[in-house]
């Protein structure tokens, strides 16, 4: 993804999903209006720290990556209603997952629901 992505500052749906991309640039922090991001079938085995200062970001589609950890800016997104994590190597096994759960109880517990 280009870094020229962040001129684009009225963008409120970003769709890049089946691109095969593993990281998103800084510049993405200044949309300020980007309410939908689908990252889905791509290649992030974390979440990007990028994506906790979007905190317009309502819907976010993390699925079918190869996800290893979360970041704990996740849960401090204040208007984040859903966020998709299926299909990924963290929720393979409770064990897997243990570490996460705080990030993941924080979110539920702010009225955002987690698709697992």
């Amino acid at each position: 993804m280009p870094k020229s992505v962040g001129k684009l500052r009225r963008l409120r749906k970003l769709y890049v999903h089946h691109t095969q991309i593993g990281r998103l640039p800084e510049s993405l922090a200044r949309l300020r209006q980007l309410m939908v991001l689908d990252l889905s079938y791509d290649f992030f085995s974390t979440t990007p720290d990028v994506l906790a200062r979007i905190t317009s970001l309502e819907d976010l589609d993390l699925s079918n990556n190869n996800l290893q950890t979360l970041s704990v800016g996740l849960g401090a997104l204040p208007n984040l209603k859903k966020l998709y994590l299926r299909q990924n190597p963290i929720l393979r096994s409770a064990a897997e997952l243990q570490p996460f759960l705080p990030i993941i109880e924080r979110l539920e517990a702010g009225q955002t629901e987690v698709f697992r």
